[in-house]
């Protein structure tokens, strides 16, 4: 059986595509191997944050126009030193393993 390598869940165009259905998609995908990735509907950090909680490899952040909005992107999908991402009692625990926090800095993508 074939697979893919990677996935993009649009929530900027799709259709009723909130949240909580994202966080299913991400579940299933995370029962594979293909590497998840989400455009999320606007460039604000609750969005960023909460799909790479949910378990996304990576972002496409729409409409960054500006050196200060790749910044907001850039940090939002960073944990400090080199960001402001907060980490707390989540998710991506159970699908990064228990040392994601560590290395989660250099295998996000955020297009």
């Amino acid at each position: 059986m074939l697979g893919f390598d990677a996935l993009v869940l649009d929530m900027q165009h799709g259709m009723a595509i909130g949240p909580d259905r994202a966080a299913l998609w991400l579940q299933a995908v995370s029962t594979t191997d293909t590497v998840p990735i989400v455009r999320v509907p606007w460039n604000e950090p609750f969005f960023i944050q909460w799909v790479l909680d949910a378990g996304a490899y990576g972002v496409i952040v729409p409409l960054v126009n500006s050196r200060e909005e790749a910044t907001k992107a850039g940090g939002a999908s960073r944990y400090p030193p080199l960001g402001y991402r907060s980490a707390g009692a989540n998710r991506a625990r159970l699908y990064g393993g228990i040392d994601y926090f560590k290395h989660a800095n250099k295998e996000m993508i955020v297009w």
